[in-house]
């Protein structure tokens, strides 16, 4: 009876701790109580940048569910995405970070669709200790900001890179042009602005900047000011409905220029669909990731051949920059949870992405090096597509290499 008695309470305690085990696991913040690893997403769903979420959302889904259904997860645990709609506002883009880390107890927010939206977030992100990603190593990534990542050449870098390009290779320095930029008046723009002016002056052309609200659709007045400063290329560094509308107004008063975007979103052939074919043959965007529509690219090719299968024919028509983007920081994310181990916390997955050095996607975009706090940007170089119209449809094919900023761009604080 004795050794009965033992016997029990030895199973007891097993399964005391076994329960002690499973509520600790359920209380480690990320590791949902199913056992499941929840990635956050700040994206726009709703308004006039919508786009850009839904397309986040969709590829990474499919990057997930890949990972689960055929990898088996990450260290035996299954992937899930738990995106929340901010429609592109900063102010209800802090209140969905909030959200996401104290209720849905994400183990990171990847993405935060926005320079403006992630900067808004950042201190609470960091005082949290919460990795949370974001398209570009701008402001927000540089000194003092440990769980933030980047997956792009900085807009400071891209900026210059295409003020270069139209001083040089577009001939605007030999011929004394004039060059109007039209930046959004948020993070963004600043970030840009900080490399235009540095790569102007450096060029020794005459650069005029006018700053508009975030998704500015009035043009009617800057068309008129771009008219009377003479210039011959402008810059527009608005997100995609807002350049489409500048492009129209330009249109509407006969404006005879050349467009260049820095705006990853805006390097992609789907903004002729908003802004008609007028400047098609006169536009250039500058990007440091790869192409929706290039399938010469490995990790595009596979992307699209996955939703070619599933028979997502819209997805494959829609020239969109976020299904690229969403791919890259899916993969990034889950090599970063691989990294961190089977105990993953936030914590792990921070010290695991900052002893990221060179890895190689398999395309989309350069290595990826998060080594050390300092360096958490992917690349410093960008090329330059240009707009092609061929039996009336437009596309935009690289006219450069990538190629470094030849300014000396001092990236922010």
């Amino acid at each position: 009876m004795k050794s009965m008695r033992k016997l029990l309470a030895a199973l007891g305690l097993g399964v005391g701790l076994g329960l002690t085990a499973q509520a600790a696991m359920a209380q480690t913040p990320g590791i949902s109580s199913d056992n499941r690893i929840l990635i956050g997403a700040v994206v726009p769903l709703s308004g006039p940048v919508a786009y850009a979420g839904r397309a986040t959302v969709e590829v990474m889904n499919m990057y997930f569910d890949y990972v689960n259904k055929e990898l088996g997860g990450v260290n035996g645990r299954q992937l899930k995405l738990v995106p929340e709609d901010d429609s592109y506002d900063p102010g209800k883009s802090v209140a969905a970070v909030r959200k996401l880390i104290s209720i849905d107890k994400v183990m990171a927010i990847a993405p935060i669709v926005g320079t403006a939206q992630i900067m808004a977030s950042r201190e609470y992100l960091n005082t949290q200790k919460v990795v949370a990603y974001n398209g570009k190593a701008a402001d927000p990534f540089i000194g003092n900001w440990p769980y933030l990542f980047g997956l792009g050449t900085p807009y400071e870098i891209q900026g210059a890179i295409g003020v270069e390009f139209i001083a040089n290779d577009l001939g605007a320095k030999k011929n004394g042009d004039v060059v109007y930029a039209v930046e959004p008046d948020d993070a963004f723009g600043v970030a840009t602005i900080k490399g235009l002016e540095p790569a102007a002056k450096e060029a020794g052309i005459k650069l005029i900047v006018e700053k508009v609200p975030r998704n500015f659709d009035q043009y009617g007045s800057v068309v008129t000011n771009i008219k009377r400063s003479g210039a011959k290329f402008v810059i527009s560094g608005s997100p995609r409905a807002s350049t489409a509308a500048l492009m129209r107004e330009a249109e509407a008063q006969g404006l005879d220029v050349t467009f260049i975007s820095p705006n990853g979103a805006t390097t992609e052939a789907a903004i002729f669909d908003l802004a008609g074919k007028r400047y098609a043959n006169h536009y250039y965007g500058v990007h440091s990731v790869s192409q929706w529509e290039d399938e010469t690219d490995p990790l595009i090719k596979w992307a699209r051949d996955r939703f070619r299968a599933a028979g997502k024919t819209d997805v494959l028509k829609e020239k969109n920059f976020f299904y690229v983007w969403g791919l890259i920081v899916a993969k990034t994310v889950v090599e970063g949870a691989k990294r961190a181990g089977p105990d993953i916390t936030r914590e792990k997955l921070a010290d695991a992405l900052h002893n990221m050095e060179k890895f190689d996607l398999g395309g989309g975009v350069a290595p990826v090096t998060y080594k050390g706090q300092s360096i958490q940007i992917t690349g410093k170089t960008a090329r330059v597509s240009k707009g092609v119209v061929e039996n009336n449809v437009v596309s935009l094919k690289p006219v450069t290499p990538q190629r470094s900023a030849q300014t000396n761009i001092v990236l922010g604080k």
